[in-house]
């Protein structure tokens, strides 16, 4: 419909500026109403993104089919009613304030100098597990195909795969305020590598061994929530910048992480792509010794370490 690519790049540039905008005080707002709780405060959060990115495809589908590609403009009242709720509902008034008492005390700069090591980790354990699970959401079905299964098996098994990570996400982001964050990461690390590694080798294109779909799910997903948490532990007095660089740090290993693995995929074929690209999620444990040990428990700051 728009007349020109570079109006197409506009309209993208437009999405990401408003995705931005919206997520990285978002994640903030969460880390501030959650207070004991953040790490089940965000898992819910996530949980609603992921919920919303299941719904997504199936209200534009229903809408082009019953409005046409021109008619879906009318979906953009989803998105003018959210934002207006939240923005008469929504009480920042008590976190603003704040916000502007702190301003110029610690500068982000001085800030990150401080917590150097604590960000290390937080980084390194974000960029990892991204790399790690991006072969399975973004390849898991070519890899099925390539088996010889249908492609309905292999939208099922996607589809199982997204399922069990919103249930993952919730109990791992309830377990790190229990345990503790630097647990549940390396419980998720430990658990991610050989379950894919298991998948692989027993898949056989069966409804059975799509329980290991679920395990997948339920072990890789959780530190998507769990490490915006500790964002918030680590540096409660930044919050938004500090949730900002994480989500930017996961977009980008993300998109590094799928042009990498389609690269080596196309050198070395898909399956022994998926073979090597299991053992990532190990990797994320040499970062995990920097994320201060009390981090998640009783809900106070992880500065120790600053």
């Amino acid at each position: 419909m728009a007349p020109h690519f570079a109006v197409v790049v506009l309209l993208l540039l437009c999405s990401g500026i408003s995705s931005a905008a919206f997520h990285a005080p978002a994640v903030a707002l969460v880390g501030e109403f959650g207070g004991r709780h953040t790490g089940r405060a965000m898992a819910i959060f996530m949980t609603g993104g992921e919920l919303a990115r299941t719904l997504g495809p199936l209200l534009i589908t229903a809408a082009i089919a019953f409005l046409t590609l021109e008619g879906t403009a009318v979906v953009m009242a989803v998105g003018l009613v959210a934002a207006v709720t939240l923005y008469l509902t929504l009480d920042t008034r008590a976190g603003d304030e704040a916000s502007r008492q702190r301003r110029g005390e610690q500068p982000l700069r001085r800030l990150l100098r401080r917590r150097w090591l604590p960000m290390t980790g937080l980084l390194g354990v974000t960029a990892l597990n991204t790399v790690s699970v991006t072969p399975m959401t973004f390849f898991l079905v070519k890899l099925l195909q390539t088996r010889g299964h249908s492609d309905l098996y292999g939208g099922v098994a996607l589809s199982t795969l997204y399922a069990s990570g919103i249930i993952g996400g919730l109990i791992g982001g309830t377990l790190s305020d229990r345990l503790g964050r630097r647990p549940t990461l390396a419980l998720s690390a430990l658990l991610t590598a050989p379950l894919t590694l298991v998948y692989l080798a027993l898949e056989n294109g069966s409804w059975a061994v799509l329980g290991l779909i679920v395990l997948i799910g339920l072990a890789a997903m959780p530190p998507r929530s769990v490490t915006l948490a500790l964002a918030n532990d680590i540096m409660p007095e930044a919050r938004g910048p500090v949730a900002g660089l994480t989500l930017a740090t996961s977009f980008v290993a993300q998109s590094l992480a799928a042009l990498g693995f389609g690269a080596l995929a196309d050198l070395i074929g898909i399956e022994p792509a998926f073979w090597w690209s299991a053992w990532v999620s190990l990797l994320g444990l040499l970062f995990i010794p920097l994320i201060p040990p009390v981090s998640g428990k009783q809900g106070s700051p992880a500065t120790e370490r600053a």
